[in-house]
């Protein structure tokens, strides 16, 4: 374990990396094997990100991939309107 918190598994200032990735535009993908740290990483980005003012999101998709219906109740249940209603109509 790092002094980040995070396995060892990640490349030094990888977190800052991603953080910054994460600024552009276009998805990306984080894949690693149980354990290595990815929800913990996100989460950390996100709390990141939130305190420079942006909205961020945490969808568990385990839950939410069973079907449509429970997808976009997952989607609901995390997006808070003050921040994702006045976007409503573009979605």
């Amino acid at each position: 374990m790092s002094q980040t918190g995070l396995p060892d598994l990640w490349p030094e200032h990888f977190d800052e990396r991603l953080a910054e990735r994460t600024r552009r535009p276009g998805p990306f993908l984080l894949a690693g094997p149980p354990g290595a740290g990815k929800t913990t990483l996100l989460l950390r980005i996100a709390e990141n990100l939130h305190a420079a003012g942006w909205s961020c999101l945490y969808l568990d998709l385990m839950a939410a991939a069973s079907s449509p219906d429970r997808f976009v109740t997952a989607a609901l249940d995390v997006m808070p309107a003050e921040s994702f209603g006045p976007r409503l109509p573009e979605a």
